[in-house]
């Protein structure tokens, strides 16, 4: 039996790990652009469970700060895609537009 902690219960926490997934399976060529989109993705998930763990404004920060990384996340690769990249950015903007969505409805 897999113990279950409070972000577990997140549906953002799982689709939000996709992004950290995208981020390693098609890593940016910009050795900038790439550790800032891998940061920013990481940040999106430990931010979300950090803030299932709190309660209130607390939370709440957490998701924003989460969101405002997903945000950072999607930019990077649109920057990557504007130096003539090829990446995956219908992908990114999927599960951005997710993630963001979610965390925008955690944050009311």
């Amino acid at each position: 039996m897999r113990h279950r902690l409070s972000h577990h219960n997140l549906r953002v926490y799982d689709i939000a790990r996709h992004l950290v997934g995208i981020a390693h399976r098609y890593p940016l060529r910009d050795a900038e652009l790439r550790n800032q989109a891998r940061r920013a993705a990481i940040s999106v998930v430990l931010n979300i469970a950090e803030g299932a763990g709190l309660d209130g404004r607390a939370s709440k920060r957490h998701f924003q700060i989460a969101k405002a990384s997903a945000l950072e996340t999607v930019a990077a690769y649109e920057l990557a895609s504007d130096m003539g990249e090829s990446v995956p950015l219908d992908q990114v903007l999927r599960v951005g537009h997710s993630v963001v969505s979610m965390l925008t409805r955690l944050v009311r």
